[in-house]
């Protein structure tokens, strides 16, 4: 399978869909992975990151999707990436599904399948999956930092 992740679109989202450690899992079980440049750039990953592990580089979105089989993704994708999908692949990532209706509508013209990571389980099976749980920990222990930093004692 060609495994892909794109540059996110939305401001201030400096995660990336696939890191090196996992893209390096993907390619040593036989995947191909497509990373476009400066992806990983905002989570502290450079380009030859992913190359030294055997990830392709692309500039464009057109490039790094044409031939995809899985997308890997964090936010939900702009319309224009929607616009530029090949029919019939797959996506994994935060879909927003209650809010960004008209973005589910176009993923379905595109007869794409999306796994909605919001949807997977909080339960002990599924939390190396569950996107929601590890956010939400992460908010709890900055909220402390920032109000022990704003309180000053």
């Amino acid at each position: 399978m060609k495994i892909v992740t794109l540059q996110e679109t939305q401001s201030n989202e400096d995660r990336v869909g696939i890191t090196p450690d996992n893209a390096k899992r993907f390619v040593q079980d036989g995947h191909s992975v497509v990373v476009q440049s400066k992806a990983g750039v905002t989570s502290g990953f450079s380009d030859q990151d992913y190359k030294d592990i055997g990830a392709t580089i692309t500039k464009t979105v057109k490039d790094t999707l044409k031939g995809a089989d899985i997308l890997v993704h964090v936010q939900p994708l702009a319309e224009k990436i929607i616009a530029e999908l090949p029919a019939k692949i797959k996506t994994i990532g935060l879909l927003d599904p209650y809010i960004e209706t008209q973005k589910l509508d176009a993923l379905k013209k595109r007869k794409t399948t999306s796994f909605s990571l919001e949807f997977v389980p909080r339960i002990t099976r599924a939390q190396n999956m569950d996107v929601l749980s590890s956010q939400s920990n992460l908010a709890g222990y900055r909220a402390v930092i920032e109000a022990a930093n704003a309180y000053g004692r």
